[in-house]
């Protein structure tokens, strides 16, 4: 499989110039830069159907973007934009989708309609005996490179402590998440699970029922893996006005491995926010989900034509954007946490 560089500034500003929120959550989620992508290595098997995963323990995995926003795919994504019904068709429901769920479906959409992909599986179950061995989220066929295992996730992580090296140090809003233990999960579980023999009979008997060839030793099932998301970064002097206006990763530390360029934002405690409204004109908005896998930008124009949220809630954390003119601020993400939220 080819490897090339990551995505760039430029194409977060393409991105932006997309019209649709759908449209923008797609491309974000599939060509924004993402927390950590790997793309599976050669196996060392004699005849191997299934390239070798990386391994989080080992710390062997590399960096990769798996689509790069090449011209041909600004060109598809802008058409898209202009006649988007059937991505908001596939993203409708009766019921509120959870995050997990819509960034899959934007996933599904777009390997389904790119002309260099086909959408063979999404969220294939695989069973032993009556027990769960796991999912596959995605399975696809790339014209260059042949079968994919993909594995997806939309991750939201806020630094525990100034420690922001270690993967630990990173928690989920809830607490119940943290980063290193996703990475061992996805990467030492989900990304090896077509190599459990009665997954692989599934899998296998999957490709079989949609006609498509079985892996070869000359051309083995690919795995890939791509966390995107955001992390919070912990700002001391939250209110302080030349920290404000600072770049929070010149700062702050960031575990080995990360992608270098990953969306990073902030995180403040609700009387540091109290502090923060007191002492500035702030604009600012909830930001609901979907919305945190859109960009901050289209994020903005939502900004532009909302009514303030006076209300923020102090049980849990939430997340705002926000623009402080007078400190020529004109959004940034933020997590609001309870006072309390390190130590409950």
């Amino acid at each position: 499989m080819t490897t090339s560089t990551q995505p760039t500034s430029l194409d977060s500003a393409f991105i932006d110039t997309l019209n649709t929120a759908a449209v923008r959550m797609l491309a974000n989620a599939v060509f924004g830069p993402s927390l950590l992508s790997m793309l599976s290595t050669e196996s060392d098997l004699e005849s191997p159907l299934i390239a070798k995963a990386p391994c989080f323990e080992r710390n062997d995995h590399q960096q990769a973007p798996i689509f790069l926003l090449t011209a041909e795919n600004q060109q598809w994504l802008q058409q898209l934009d202009k006649q988007p019904d059937a991505l908001l068709a596939l993203l409708h429901s009766d019921k509120h989708l959870k995050l997990g769920i819509y960034h899959e479906r934007l996933w599904q959409y777009f390997l389904t309609h790119n002309n260099k992909t086909q959408l063979i599986a999404s969220n294939l179950k695989a069973r032993n005996n009556g027990n769960d061995l796991g999912e596959f989220d995605l399975i696809y066929e790339h014209s260059d490179y042949g079968l994919v295992h993909l594995e997806i996730a939309s991750k939201y992580y806020l630094a525990c402590s100034q420690e922001t090296e270690q993967w630990q140090t990173w928690l989920g809003p809830g607490k119940t998440d943290r980063l290193d233990l996703k990475l061992k999960h996805s990467i030492n579980k989900q990304m090896n699970l077509a190599d459990h023999p009665r997954a692989s009979e599934q899998l296998l008997a999957q490709l079989d029922s949609r006609g498509v060839a079985r892996p070869t030793p000359q051309q083995p099932l690919n795995k890939q893996l791509h966390i995107g998301g955001r992390l919070f970064y912990r700002r001391e002097e939250a209110v302080d006005e030349n920290l404000l206006s600072s770049a929070l990763t010149k700062a702050s530390r960031s575990p080995e491995k990360l992608n270098t360029q990953h969306q990073s934002a902030h995180w403040l405690l609700l009387s540091e926010w109290q502090t923060l409204l007191e002492k500035y004109q702030v604009d600012y908005h909830l930001v609901d989900k979907p919305y945190w896998l859109d960009t901050a930008s289209g994020n903005q124009r939502r900004l532009a034509n909302m009514s303030v949220d006076n209300e923020i809630a102090t049980r849990m954390p939430e997340m705002v954007i926000y623009a402080i003119k007078e400190l020529n601020i004109d959004t940034e993400f933020c997590f609001i946490v309870p006072n309390n939220w390190l130590t409950m």
